[in-house]
């Protein structure tokens, strides 16, 4: 309409292995007496979630002698993904909400806003490392996710 938008989609991406060995330890498993590869077939690709949607409304009205408001809201989603190949580890799911509201005359603005209001704290990314020395597998090194932020801008197009 002349005064609201919903725009949205949505992915569905069912990623997994159809044939995948993995034989780049296969000198350090055979040491400790392991002499099967990795057999990866039928697991999920790692940070590919199988689902994921954003929906964005947005409303702009008119208020009067050349002010007008325009607010938006985002709310993004994806299900689980898989830190590595194996499919040991996993991020949970994510649901993330921001929201923006700008008032605005001529050149100048006023915006407030929200990013990630719910505080959603699910991590982003992590990288295993391999010990070679003692054959073993480190805990992940997580990349954490943006915490709530809540702010204002003031600006002026010149």
């Amino acid at each position: 309409t002349d005064w609201f938008t919903l725009s949205g989609n949505y992915a569905y991406t069912k990623a997994r292995y159809r044939a995948f060995v993995d034989d780049s330890l296969a000198a350090a498993r055979a040491t400790a007496g392991i002499t099967t590869p990795y057999d990866f077939n039928g697991r999920g690709l790692p940070y590919v979630p199988d689902h994921k949607f954003v929906i964005s409304p947005a409303f702009s009205f008119p208020l009067g002698s050349d002010w007008r408001l325009d607010a938006r809201g985002d709310v993004s989603y994806q299900s689980k993904s898989f830190l590595r190949a194996d499919n040991l580890q996993f991020f949970g799911d994510r649901t993330v909400v921001d929201l923006r509201a700008t008032l605005r005359n001529g050149n100048f603005s006023f915006q407030v806003f929200a990013n990630n209001l719910l505080d959603d704290d699910t991590p982003l990314a992590g990288v295993r490392f391999f010990d070679s020395v003692n054959f073993a597998v480190a805990s992940p090194y997580v990349t954490g996710a943006d915490r709530r932020q809540i702010g204002a801008t003031i600006g002026y197009r010149f």
